[in-house]
């Protein structure tokens, strides 16, 4: 990968979030590409901005999240990245208590969070710092490095600024952990902010379920 710096991380969330749809459009961001619900898990390989992701797009449905923890115990996690379909608010509740159980794995202790407030595109969305609200993500700013920011897989808006800061964050975080430092004060250097990339909002139907 011409010396770039490699990089572990798990992309995860419920089923029918958009998780495979955003790593699809990162890899091929011109290509349409529909998508099948994951059965187990899809590992990429994705450059970008000095940083070579191995992603691993993990099942989101309720029979296999209890096979999460086997991916954490392999190790070398340098994020998880966390898509939440935004629009969808009947099954918000069950999705921030998806998080927060995983969360509290010891194998991802100080681990940094990525949140992805997709389907931006779909009228009634929450917003990145509505979102980052109803999840309870605050709880956290002492314990990991946590950013949300908004996108819509679908369309492509605010894929291209999410992955490029994914990469910025994560090339902090293995400095961070290489030098032993402590997790940093929420907000410093700009990390953790929500930013709403996408506030690009229409009448489309929801982008095809993983």
């Amino acid at each position: 990968m011409g010396g770039a710096t490699a990089s572990r991380i798990l992309v995860l969330g419920i089923d029918g979030a958009g998780k495979t749809t955003f790593v699809n459009k990162v890899e091929k961001p011109k290509m349409d590409k529909a998508t099948e619900p994951t059965e187990s898990y899809e590992q990429r390989e994705l450059k970008v901005g000095g940083i070579a992701f191995s992603v691993w797009d993990v099942a989101g449905k309720s029979s296999t999240r209890s096979l999460w923890s086997s991916y954490y115990k392999q190790g070398n996690i340098d994020a998880i990245v966390y898509v939440v379909d935004a629009a969808d608010r009947e099954r918000l509740e069950e999705t921030k208590k998806v998080l927060h159980t995983q969360l509290r794995d010891p194998e991802l202790a100080e681990k940094m969070l990525f949140v992805l407030a997709n389907k931006q595109d779909v009228d009634g969305a929450l917003s990145p710092a509505d979102l980052e609200k109803e999840l309870k993500l605050h709880q956290y700013d002492t314990k990991r490095v946590w950013i949300c920011t908004g996108c819509s897989a679908k369309t492509g808006s605010g894929v291209k600024d999410a992955i490029k800061r994914l990469s910025k964050e994560v090339k902090k975080e293995i400095k961070r952990v290489e030098k032993g430092q402590s997790v940093p004060a929420h907000g410093e250097n700009g990390k953790g902010k929500s930013k709403d990339r996408s506030a690009d909002r229409s009448e489309e139907s929801h982008e095809s379920k993983e």
